[in-house]
């Protein structure tokens, strides 16, 4: 009867001792999801914060850049504004004075390429007549222009009036013309001369073109 009484406790003691480890092991498998679970809440609540805090930065970016493109748009627009009331109020000063500078220029220029031809045409120039009232390239002088500017412009050779053209000064308006490059019908305003080369301006929107004086055939003041 004590065997049997000690084999009881002793069997008992071992159930009891099972218990408490499946126990202790339950507990221990809770903590360590428990555990794991705030460590994956941490990562989240984290990983929120760094995309809120990005999405912050990059707003604040955003409104920063608009902003500046904002004032920098607003500032253009007072320097446009500003440029084009001082433009005006140059014109409306300037433009009685652009006349007669053109006017003035226009006779100066035109009196000395006179000269020029007339102690060059003996030599006996073999350079082609560039603007000529008859023959057989017709008229190419437009009726606009003067006829006492006429009469020394179709004198000049076709170097001469581009000479002639390019020394307009930036203040006075470039005489529309007709140019026979290689051939082909070009209409615009001679803008420069540099050394052998050309620039000529075409309408709004156009490129301008550049070419060498050897490849323009014939030049035709059409209105000044």
């Amino acid at each position: 009867e004590a065997r049997l009484r000690v084999e009881k406790e002793a069997q008992a003691r071992t159930e009891e001792e099972a218990r408490l480890r499946v126990i202790a092991e339950a507990r221990a498998r809770t903590e360590e999801e428990a555990r794991i679970k705030a460590e994956e809440e941490a990562q989240a609540r984290a990983q929120e914060a760094r995309l809120r805090a990005e999405a912050e930065e990059e707003a604040r970016i955003k409104a920063e850049t608009e902003a500046m493109a904002r004032e920098e748009e607003e500032a253009l627009i007072k320097v446009e504004l500003e440029a084009s009331v001082k433009q005006d109020e140059g014109s409306v000063k300037n433009e009685s004075n652009k006349n007669a500078l053109k006017e003035s220029f226009l006779a100066r220029l035109t009196s000395a390429a006179s000269t020029n031809e007339e102690k060059t045409a003996s030599k006996g120039s073999d350079q082609g007549i560039v603007l000529s009232t008859s023959g057989a390239q017709g008229k190419v002088i437009s009726d606009k222009v003067p006829m006492k500017k006429q009469k020394k412009m179709s004198e000049m050779t076709k170097g001469e009036m581009i000479e002639y053209l390019a020394k307009f000064p930036p203040i006075v308006p470039k005489p529309y013309c007709e140019f026979r490059i290689n051939g082909k019908v070009i209409r615009g305003q001679l803008e420069k001369k540099t050394g052998e080369m050309v620039f000529i301006k075409q309408g709004y929107g156009k490129r301008p073109i550049k070419c060498d004086i050897r490849q323009i055939e014939t030049v035709a003041i059409l209105n000044l």
